[in-house]
């Protein structure tokens, strides 16, 4: 046995397509099993954060539907006690302003432990969301130590 088949009915489909004259594409039903084995790979391009210095990567959209959850959830990793709480936004799509409540949650936890919370990487749409909601001034006023 040269090599072990992981799912045979794949297999079976691709020659089937092969097979056909004219047909360049696999039927939907390949494309969705496919779909399913699929893996994001991970950047490791930048060194590992310092002690203390906790990184969250977000991804995908951010609004009204997860907000409480978003915000939940970076609650607790602030309660794990940090120094600082990056939160990365590479990959999110789209922030909405109900999203944002997820960020004045966290740095209201954040200010309470004493965690450093930082955003970044945030594209253009989301830096006007995350300014007109008044969460830049918000985190650069405590950094600043005002109020």
């Amino acid at each position: 046995m040269r090599g072990r088949r992981l799912c045979p009915y794949a297999d079976t489909l691709v020659r089937r397509c092969a097979g056909k004259p004219g047909r360049r594409t696999c039927p939907p039903a390949l494309g969705a099993l496919v779909h399913l084995f699929r893996f994001r790979h991970r950047r490791r391009s930048s060194p590992p954060p310092p002690p203390g210095h906790e990184v969250v990567r977000l991804h995908g959209d951010l609004g009204l539907r997860n907000a409480d959850a978003t915000g939940l959830r970076l609650v607790r990793v602030i309660d794990t006690g940090p120094d600082v709480l990056e939160v990365d936004l590479t990959e999110v799509n789209y922030l909405s302003p109900d999203g944002c409540g997820a960020f004045f949650t966290a740095l209201r936890a954040a200010r309470a432990s004493g965690v450093r919370l930082v955003i970044t990487h945030a594209n253009e749409r989301a830096q006007a969301v995350l300014w007109q909601m008044g969460l830049t001034r918000a985190l650069t006023d405590g950094d600043a130590g005002a109020r």
